[in-house]
């Protein structure tokens, strides 16, 4: 009986493992995303302008 119920631990272990280390993949992918959209917007001087004047509009 023990041998049973290690072994249905070990199964949900690994299942639980999976999701975690998806989960894991999707919001590393997600970071990399933003990142990548943010490096996007200072190869536009224009937008650049337009965002250090919204920022000083601020004040």
């Amino acid at each position: 009986m023990n041998a049973a119920r290690s072994q249905r631990d070990d199964v949900e272990n690994r299942r639980r493992f999976c999701r975690c280390s998806r989960w894991r993949w999707l919001v590393w992918g997600l970071v990399c995303l933003a990142l990548l959209a943010a490096f996007a917007g200072y190869t536009d001087p224009d937008f650049m302008l337009l965002l250090a004047n919204q920022l000083w509009g601020c004040f």
